[in-house]
């Protein structure tokens, strides 16, 4: 395992022996929270509202180790720089050992504490990096799915590189501990969309939302909706994306921006007419509250 900054400012460090060596890793995967209650003369014990997690705070420590007091020196300013909370937000990354990745945002939490005295030499040096993220998840890799109604082979051109069949339904798994939000983007000609999630809930059995859409498509229009939380939005890219609309007003009243529930769940699609290069693209990350 191994730990990666991605900077505010675009550039990346990767935290990896000799250079780095890592001592302690602290609260990666807890999370405090914060009960709000009421209770009455004489209740036996309270009643629950509602439940909050917390913004994460957790550090990192490294050792050091450098060949001259120099070297040593530029490592202390350049950590100092990336770390700089004015910066703004960074991503943390941690590396398993089989090449997965997970991913937070977060800022430091103050500047990089290093060591003095005897716990340091001209060569090495301890240095502790405090971090604190205001969303308290950890995050995957983002997988992108396709849904159109033609039968056939179809290539997605990135990382990674996926080859696979066109369809009006598929079914993915969130492989993360909470729903995940979504992004969709609705490609092409198309009549009266409707994109549907449908999972099953261990006690209420199958549920199905849909996001119904009274609208009407050219083949260079494209439709984006985004159902994260404090971020929903929904945008009409009209004539080739010379004209962006805030589009609302086009998803019906009873639609529901849903989100990828962890397990499985099958995602569909369905339309008044629709033009033969028409797709659906559905993004989304698997969320987890440690690792």
């Amino acid at each position: 395992m191994y730990f990666k900054w991605y900077c505010p400012d675009g550039t990346m460090i990767t935290f990896v022996e000799p250079t780095y060596l890592l001592t302690s890793a602290w609260n990666l995967g807890v999370v405090d929270v914060e009960h709000r209650s009421t209770g009455a003369p004489y209740q036996a014990g309270e009643t629950l509202i509602d439940s909050k997690l917390l913004p994460r705070e957790m550090s990192l420590e490294f050792l050091l180790q450098t060949n001259d007091r120099t070297e040593l020196f530029a490592l202390q300013k350049t950590l100092i720089g990336k770390f700089n909370p004015a910066l703004g937000q960074g991503i943390l990354s941690r590396v398993e050992d089989n090449g997965a990745e997970f991913f937070i945002r977060c800022i430091g939490n103050g500047t990089p504490e290093f060591s003095s005295g005897k716990d340091r030499s001209e060569v090495w040096q301890k240095v502790t990096l405090r971090l604190k993220a205001f969303s308290p998840y950890w995050f995957g890799v983002e997988n992108i799915v396709y849904l159109r109604p033609n039968v056939g082979t179809f290539f997605t051109f990135g990382f990674p590189f996926t080859l696979g069949q066109y369809s009006t339904y598929i079914d993915i798994t969130n492989n993360g501990t909470i729903e995940s939000p979504v992004t969709i983007r609705i490609i092409g000609d198309v009549t009266n969309p409707v994109i549907t999630r449908q999972y099953t809930d261990p006690l209420l059995g199958s549920i199905t939302e849909s996001i119904p859409m009274t609208i009407t498509m050219a083949s260079d229009e494209i439709f984006k909706i985004t159902t994260e939380f404090g971020n929903k939005t929904a945008i009409y890219y009209k004539t080739g994306g010379a004209t962006e609309l805030n589009a609302f007003k086009y998803l019906n009243s009873n639609s529901v921006l849903w989100a990828v529930k962890p397990g499985a769940n099958r995602l569909s699609m369905s339309n008044s007419s629709i033009g033969a290069n028409t797709y659906f693209e559905i993004k989304w990350r698997d969320y987890y509250l440690g690792v």
